[in-house]
């Protein structure tokens, strides 16, 4: 049906002279398609714009938690210092702030690398290593699940000590 439609369109644009312009009554169908498609591909356009910010997070807690691996197997122990181990990435970019906390406190077995969103369109992610049997593991980074209030920066270490604990199923995530 629909090349039918175009055969027919070009063929009067073939018909016409060449030398004339457009119509005032072609001009409002343009106007006319571009003002039914604008909104409809607008909203798509802005999501894959926040995927991207999203990508940016999510890659660079991947890359923190390869720092962390480096650096474990060099001190045998993890760290909550983004300088410690090695990283030359700034803790906050336009979009996100990035935390490395400790878990549990008495013998850190978990090192967690927080993207903390600074936009409120933007999901927070989260990645760990931890230590299982004395092997290294590791989560991909995964959005921190949504809580009564979407999970974002400011967000204090006890608020973040407290997400971790309120939650039972972060292994889930890992596997």
């Amino acid at each position: 049906m629909m090349t039918k439609l175009l055969k027919r369109i070009l063929y009067y644009f073939s018909l016409k002279n060449r030398h004339s312009g457009i119509t005032l009554f072609e001009l409002l169908i343009v106007l006319f398609i571009l003002g039914v498609l604008a909104p409809i591909t607008l909203p798509v356009f802005l999501r894959q714009v926040n995927k991207a910010k999203e990508t940016q997070a999510t890659c660079h807690i991947a890359y923190l938690m390869k720092q962390q691996n480096t650096y474990y197997h060099d001190v045998n122990s993890f760290t909550d210092s983004l300088s410690a181990i090695g990283s030359d990435s700034q803790p906050e970019t336009e979009n996100y702030v990035y935390k490395i906390m400790l878990f549990p406190p008495d013998n850190q077995t978990i090192a967690a690398h927080f993207a903390l969103s600074k936009n409120p369109n933007l999901r927070s992610y989260v990645s760990a290593i931890y230590l299982e049997d004395n092997n290294i593991k590791g989560c991909k980074p995964f959005p921190l699940p949504d809580t009564p209030i979407r999970v974002r920066y400011p967000m204090t270490n006890q608020e973040l000590v407290n997400l971790y604990y309120s939650r039972t199923d972060w292994a889930s995530f890992c596997k």
